[in-house]
């Protein structure tokens, strides 16, 4: 098997470098305070009530779960964003594009490598959330079903970055185009809905919008393991009329499909847009005579 060299050059970096072993610190470090403090007023509340209050188990595997997932839009535009335009402040792109290297090669190497970050630091996050399991209630399938929705959301939110990479030569205009889409796929689509369906008396018309919303896919695929199960329940924060259909029905994996669509579309463009020759590759202007 060939491994891909963009890949395993980031990869090896990495994994010698500082700043993995950091983040991984300060990644399980909130999320142990978080754990903990949730944990102390759970027995807390035990020793006065002399029982356990099974929703409250629930409410720490949230906490801990959503807070990973606010954590991982906060890292994944910072991993990809640079993966283009960074190697062009370096003054290695020219010299990439020279080589054998296939620009799809390049771009799903510098993915691939910030997704594998990614799920490093999912799995180290793993012992603090196995904590729900000295009481119950959460099973393997349930983590699987969690694990699925990170990968569909970080590979979303990193083809935006990989995307916002190509088209910008600035690391920082790169960055800040990748926070700027991933905030209004997130925060612009919920408040946007929920102004529509004020508009319109609770209407869920534009309810499609917020297929394009990860953050909601992840808050139906958390309320399915931990609330009714009926992604319903969710929607109808930002569609007070929304009634039970097909669509709401399967809400979470039609979502994860058209994001999953739309991840795969940006990454070709980024393909495209990063062949030698084409306008707004990154370092490659007109040659002078």
């Amino acid at each position: 098997m060939r491994w891909n060299p963009i890949f395993r050059k980031e990869i090896v970096t990495d994994s010698r470098g500082s700043r993995l072993p950091g983040v991984i610190f300060l990644f399980n470090l909130i999320l142990t305070i978080a754990a903990m403090v949730n944990l102390f007023h759970m027995t807390g509340r035990a020793l006065e009530t002399a029982e356990i209050q099974y929703s409250s188990i629930l409410e720490l595997y949230s906490l801990i779960s959503s807070l990973e997932f606010v954590m991982l839009l906060i890292i994944m535009p910072a991993l990809t964003a640079s993966a283009a335009c960074g190697e062009k402040e370096r003054q290695t792109f020219d010299l990439l594009m020279t080589t054998p290297l296939k620009p799809h090669s390049f771009i799903l190497g510098k993915l691939a490598a910030s997704e594998a970050e990614i799920m490093v630091l999912l799995f180290s996050a793993l012992p603090v959330q196995s904590l729900v399991f000295i009481f119950g209630g959460v099973t393997g399938a349930d983590f699987l079903l969690l694990f699925l929705a990170y990968a569909a959301a970080v590979t979303y939110i990193g083809a935006i970055g990989i995307f916002c990479s190509v088209i910008f030569r600035r690391s920082v205009a790169a960055n800040a185009a990748a926070y700027v889409a991933t905030a209004l796929l997130t925060a612009g689509t919920a408040v946007l809905c929920r102004f529509l369906s004020g508009l319109s008396g609770g209407s869920a018309g534009t309810l499609p919008i917020l297929l394009l919303n990860p953050a909601v896919t992840f808050l139906c695929v958390i309320n399915s393991l931990t609330g009714t199960g009926n992604p319903q329940a969710v929607l109808a924060v930002f569609f007070p009329a929304v009634s039970q259909s097909v669509l709401t029905r399967h809400w979470a994996l039609l979502s994860i499909l058209l994001q999953g669509i739309l991840a795969a579309t940006l990454i070709a463009l980024s393909v495209r847009l990063l062949i030698p020759g084409r306008a707004g590759t990154p370092g490659r202007g007109k040659r002078r005579h």
